[in-house]
This record gives structure tokens, C-alpha cells and sequence, in this order.
């Protein structure tokens, strides 16, 4: 841990993905107090971590199998966001209930998986259109990726949905 403790939290980014599988197995708990310690004077540091553990919370992509590390890692991201002050809080709800709103659009297509690309364009608009874009929200991918807004005609139905 003191490798990763010598570096700022921007240059250990690219290890957040073995980061959070650490946890498998970090019965001292040192991985988990570094994530917590990390998070509290970086909020991105904080929201890379969260986005990762939810990708690894469930062995299918339906998310109805948990894999065997989610109850940990709910637990770290439980013990994270209350240590948020206010204004992080409010700022990690934002974040993540744009991008909940914005990735549940695929849920909301299931029925219409059948139907013609037109149709299933014209549903996606609609759910684009429900969509309001916060101050500040930005790109999971990178944090400089700020969302001003949403071009509402770009969706299109990719045939990965009919998945």
C-alpha cells in the first residue's frame, strides 16, 4: 500500500480496477482504508471507485447474480459516501442519478426489442427528452468530460441492445 500511498490519487486512476478487486482479499484491511482515506480528499478518486465497484458488483450482466465481493464492496461505498461532506453528497447523487437515468434507457427498450429501428429511434428520443443535465455532471470515462447537454435526435438503437 505505501507504493500506491507515495503517488497522488490522479497517477493510482489506472489502478482502480485492481484496486477494488484487491478487496478479494485484504483481511487486514489495509486496501480498504487506503480507498477511504483516498476518497475523502478526492472526490473523482471517490466516483472511479464507486463506478468500478458497481461494474464488479454482479457475475452477470443483468445484475441478478451478486459475485461474492459485493458485500464488501457496498459496505466501502457505504462507509465512502458518508463520509462525503454535503456538498460532495449532493454532488455524487447528481452524478449518479444522471448516469442512472441515462444508462436505464436501455431497460426501457426491452419491449421494443422486436420492433423497427424507426420506432425504437423514436422511444429513445423520448427517454433522451425526460432527461435533465445538472451542473457539473461529466463523462464516467474521464472527469473532464463535463455534459452540457444532450443532442436528443442523436440515439439510435444499436443491434448490441437486442442482447
Amino acid at each position: 500500500m505505501k507504493a500506491l500511498e507515495s503517488h497522488s490519487s490522479e497517477v493510482t486512476f489506472f489502478y482502480i480496477p485492481q484496486i477494488v478487486q484487491a478487496l478479494r482479499y485484504d483481511a487486514l484491511g489495509y486496501v480498504e482504508r487506503y480507498i477511504l482515506e483516498t476518497a475523502k480528499f478526492s472526490q473523482l478518486f471517490a466516483h472511479q471507485i464507486i463506478w468500478n465497484m458497481k461494474a464488479n458488483a454482479y457475475k452477470d450482466d443483468s445484475g441478478t447474480i451478486p459475485d461474492a465481493i459485493k458485500p464488501t464492496l457496498d459496505t466501502v461505498q457505504e462507509k465512502m459516501v458518508a463520509n462525503f461532506s454535503d456538498a460532495d453528497r449532493d454532488f455524487y447523487l447528481r452524478e449518479f442519478a444522471f448516469f442512472d437515468e441515462v444508462t436505464s434507457i436501455s431497460g426501457k427498450l426491452k419491449p421494443f426489442i422486436s420492433r423497427p429501428k424507426p420506432e425504437k429511434a423514436q422511444k429513445i428520443e423520448e427517454e433522451l427528452r425526460k432527461i435533465k443535465v445538472d451542473v457539473g455532471v461529466y463523462l464516467p470515462i474521464s472527469s473532464d468530460g463535463v455534459v452540457i447537454g444532450i443532442d436528443r435526435k442523436s440515439g439510435k438503437p444499436l443491434q448490441s441492445h437486442a442482447k
